[in-house]
């Protein structure tokens, strides 16, 4: 019997097609035995397997709880839903309004200075951290503004491949080639079809709920690894639809969803105290 193998993460996956249909095994677990009529079916179910075995596993269910506990009303709720001094979704929904009226996607390049109007926008919220706002600054009003600027509109556009190769063609874009960077414009451009990208807590996010995301990261920029976070923010946008406010939802608050379950204590919660 013939045995193929698959790294998942830190762990192995054995399969094997027998008689009976195919079989498999998580290697150092061999006493529970998987079975399925198809081997992605099979190497599905013991993916499945290995995120339920994570300590900090909760699931979909779990995280659920967790943002409804947090905000009873989901997302309807006065305090989900802020007025830019606390909450998640007003001042997103502010900077992607303002990124409409005076730096779309169709009309970005007719602005008076791109690369200048683009450096408020990133200024605008607290998505990104400041040493990367410093970088962006420093590329902005450099030579190589407008590459980056047509980088993230390629991505936007789902040209990934070109934003890639321009981004790595140009030297002086190489403290750029991260994630929340590239991710940001084409977010509040796009946000019914984009997603930010904030790495550390987007992979707790998803161990914790049993998606792939974390195992198939990347942080090099890279279109298996956004296309991932893409199906991640789909499918937290799929288990919400039943919530208060869930069925309009777009990836503004699957990644305020995201955010909230793994880092928001119920201190949080709420306008600050004066």
């Amino acid at each position: 019997m013939k045995t193929k193998e698959y790294v998942f993460g830190e762990h192995i996956l054995r399969t094997a097609l027998t008689k009976s249909g195919w079989q498999g095994v998580i290697v150092g677990d061999a006493e529970i035995k998987f079975a399925a009529p198809t081997e992605s079916e099979l190497i599905k179910k013991m993916q499945i397997a290995v995120h339920k075995s994570q300590k900090d596993f909760v699931g979909w269910d779990g995280a659920l709880e967790r943002f409804t506990d947090l905000f009873p009303n989901a997302f309807l709720d006065n305090n989900y839903i802020g007025d830019g001094s606390f909450g998640e979704q007003n001042y997103k929904r502010a900077v992607s309004s303002q990124m409409k009226e005076t730096f779309s996607k169709v009309g970005w390049r007719d602005v008076e200075n791109p690369p200048e109007v683009a450096l408020k926008l990133f200024r605008q919220s607290n998505l990104i951290d400041k040493f990367t706002k410093t970088a962006i600054q420093n590329v902005l009003r450099g030579p190589s503004a407008m590459e980056f600027l047509t980088c993230c509109e390629e991505v936007t556009d789902e040209d990934y491949e070109s934003a890639w190769q321009r981004l790595q063609k140009a030297e002086d874009l190489k403290p750029l080639r991260k994630w929340p960077a590239l991710t940001y414009l084409s977010f509040f451009w796009c946000p019914d079809k984009h997603v930010f990208l904030k790495p550390e807590f987007t992979k707790e996010f998803s161990k914790r709920v049993g998606h792939n995301f974390h195992i198939e990261y990347d942080p090099q920029p890279n279109t298996n690894t956004y296309l991932s976070l893409i199906d991640l923010a789909s499918t937290t946008r799929e288990k919400c639809a039943g919530l208060p406010g869930g069925d309009k939802i777009d990836n503004i608050d699957a990644h305020s969803f995201m955010w909230a379950v793994i880092d928001y204590t119920a201190q949080d919660v709420g306008p600050p105290e004066k």
